[in-house]
């Protein structure tokens, strides 16, 4: 009876989990798990975490982890789920011992939507929402830490600081939809006009700079 009851209770967990064998065989997967993996995670098959992890390097840490340590936690990987997707994925591993057999228990937080979002925060914060180019604190940052690269190991930096003369009469004369046409064609010939290893960043109004590195 309890032995059902737990059953009942492991299947119902809405974490997807999933019990594997010393090689990595599923053993067993609940609803979350099969739903999130497929069906087949479960059929005994060696290697089924590492099946579906992204990038096996990142599987054998984990493998390693959870062999000196007997358990891990916050693990940050990608698995491939049953559709096809790419989920970014937390691991939680507990190794534990069942009729004298090493088992591993993990659960699988999927963290796609919270890491969609955190790049976006990033993006948002870096980025200037008109050109797409990077501004003000981005462009800080980057010269700040390439200045500091010249001075250590030598080298050139290049850092060009230029505006659009009388912008101030187009938008006068046009309108601020047409000042912000002109930025963003400014913004585009700038980023065609360097090398990938350059940045091109808007500092606020018409004011535009460029780090360019050696």
């Amino acid at each position: 009876e309890n032995r059902q009851t737990l059953e009942h209770i492991f299947m119902a967990v809405p974490i997807p989990l999933l019990i594997t064998g010393a090689d990595g065989a599923g053993l067993s997967a609940n609803v979350a798990a099969k739903t999130l993996l497929g069906a087949h995670i479960a059929d005994g098959e060696p290697g089924a975490l590492e099946g579906i992890c992204a990038d096996a390097d990142h599987y054998a840490a984990f493998r390693e982890k959870m062999a000196a340590n007997g358990r891990v936690s916050d693990f940050e990987t990608s698995i491939r789920a049953a559709d096809g997707s790419i989920r970014e994925v937390l691991l939680a591993g507990n190794g534990v011992t069942s009729h004298g057999e090493p088992r591993f228990i993990t659960s699988i937080f999927d963290i796609t939507a919270r890491k969609a979002m955190e790049n976006d925060l990033e993006r948002l914060a870096t980025t200037d929402p008109l050109t797409g180019l990077a501004n003000r604190s981005q462009f800080l940052r980057v010269a700040t830490r390439e200045m500091e690269r010249v001075r250590q190991k030598g080298g050139s930096l290049a850092i060009i600081l230029l505006d659009v003369d009388e912008f101030k009469q187009i938008n006068d004369a046009l309108g601020h939809d047409a000042g912000d046409v002109i930025l963003r064609a400014v913004a585009e010939r700038l980023c065609a006009s360097v090398r990938k290893t350059d940045l091109v960043a808007r500092l606020g109004s018409d004011e535009f700079a460029l780090v360019l590195p050696d």
